[in-house]
């Protein structure tokens, strides 16, 4: 079943939805499922199909495209794809014993040591492809490494698609870069019109790259896991030991705290929340480089540093609004675990939110980068708990149908489709 968007996934008709934590029989939000186009749906048979992946984040990095990447990877594994990683180099890496792993040489940016890019290969990915050639590649990270990928699968002539999963070019503004931006924008289109495909998690992405010069542009939405992201995690414990009572107020945030995260909205929106429940919890889950700067200018607020499994779905689920300041995303997985988790959501209306939030139905969107509007939706939910109630059971209700197992059988058929199809450069 393919995932449902915000548009298929709410009815303004909707029956009264049950209390948080039951189980639902059925979508009850649900509109009528768009018909789409026939797809030839693959399965292996005798020969698995090899992929060879190019990417430079990859486990135990905590960030949305290593996290995307290792649930779709699986998917394919599970449908019988043989798959080659290479990836830059690191400890713990190698998390499921059915991936064949190449780790690969790379450095750290120095303005953002987190991030690791890998060093150009293409000779030694020329030499070992022409050896033993993979039937298709796909380039997940747009860096040196996934450069020197393209260059050898056009000169091996082996297909090739891309994902467009980073607004780099959108980073550079952050770090006091802007100069830069145009280049970085340039450079991305050329790689990515050297692949003969573009990937892309959104429709309202596709069209603005199409617009831009981006050739071949394809959408392959992002699933969730909501069995693992699910209100039932909620935790009365957690709550106390931050301070706040099952029926208080705690203001989520999941993520990088890092720049391009907009974090300074996140504040101001608290903040205003505070003059309406003086008693409310900013709660931050996640870690990065501003984290102490952050810290230090609110010693009121609570960090959590990263967290992960079972730990990542309790913090979730014990949560009750969940802000979303940031204009950087090409999609915004933190999104939908929050809407799984049955949270309230604020966002910009755009990437995850604009595709499956209906503002005042499961969730509050303002306009692309409307500080105003983001703060006041969010004091909107401190203020009116029913609509706060009522918006935490549609989000859930509505995204239950967005299984990774559907997103890896869609991307199986992609790469069907561009093998299929005769080669050209």
């Amino acid at each position: 079943m393919l995932p449902l968007s915000r548009k298929q996934a709410i009815d303004h008709q909707a029956e009264p939805v049950a209390p948080l934590g039951q189980n639902h029989q059925r979508l009850t939000s649900a509109k009528a499922k768009v018909t789409l186009p026939p797809q030839q749906v693959h399965t292996i048979t005798a020969k698995p199909l090899r992929l060879a992946v190019v990417t430079e984040t990859w486990y135990p990095d905590i960030n949305g495209v290593a996290h995307s990447l290792q649930r779709i990877l699986g998917g394919l594994l599970d449908l019988g794809v043989k798959v080659d990683l290479y990836y830059v180099e690191h400890d713990q890496a190698e998390v499921d014993s059915r991936l064949t792993y190449f780790p690969q040489k790379g450095f750290h940016l120095p303005f953002y040591h987190e991030v690791q890019i890998g060093f150009p290969r293409t000779r030694h990915l020329h030499k070992q492809w022409q050896e033993n050639p993979p039937d298709i590649v796909q380039i997940v990270t747009e860096g040196l490494l996934g450069y020197s990928a393209m260059r050898a699968a056009n000169q091996l002539a082996i297909p090739v698609i891309s994902d467009y999963r980073t607004n780099f070019q959108q980073y550079s503004r952050s770090y006091h870069l802007g100069l830069f931006e145009p280049m970085v924008f340039t450079y991305l289109r050329h790689l990515h019109n050297k692949t003969q495909a573009t990937l892309v998690p959104t429709v309202q992405l596709s069209k603005e790259l199409s617009k831009l010069g981006f050739n071949n542009v394809r959408v392959m939405a992002r699933g969730i896991d909501t069995q693992a992201f699910n209100p039932c995690h909620r935790s009365a414990d957690l709550r106390t030991q931050w301070g706040i009572a099952d029926d208080g107020l705690v203001v989520l945030y999941v993520g990088r705290l890092a720049l391009e995260k907009n974090l300074t909205l996140a504040v101001k929106a608290f903040r205003a929340i505070q003059t309406i429940e003086a008693q409310a919890q900013f709660v931050l889950v996640g870690d990065g480089p501003i984290r102490k700067t952050l810290a230090e200018a609110n010693p009121d607020f609570i960090f959590c540093g990263m967290q992960t499994e079972q730990a990542l779905h309790t913090h979730y689920a014990s949560g009750d609004i969940f802000l979303s300041p940031s204009t950087t995303e090409t999609f915004g997985n933190t999104i939908l675990e929050a809407m799984a988790s049955a949270l309230a959501v604020v966002s910009y209306d755009y990437a995850a939110a604009h595709e499956h939030i209906i503002s005042g139905e499961n969730g509050l969107t303002a306009p692309f980068e409307d500080e105003q509007g983001f703060i006041q939706q969010a004091q909107q939910l401190a203020k009116e708990a029913e609509l706060r109630q009522r918006l935490r059971e549609k989000a859930r209700l509505s995204i239950q149908e967005n299984s990774w197992q559907a997103i890896s059988q869609s991307l199986l058929d992609i790469l069907y489709q561009h093998i299929e199809q005769p080669y050209h450069d």
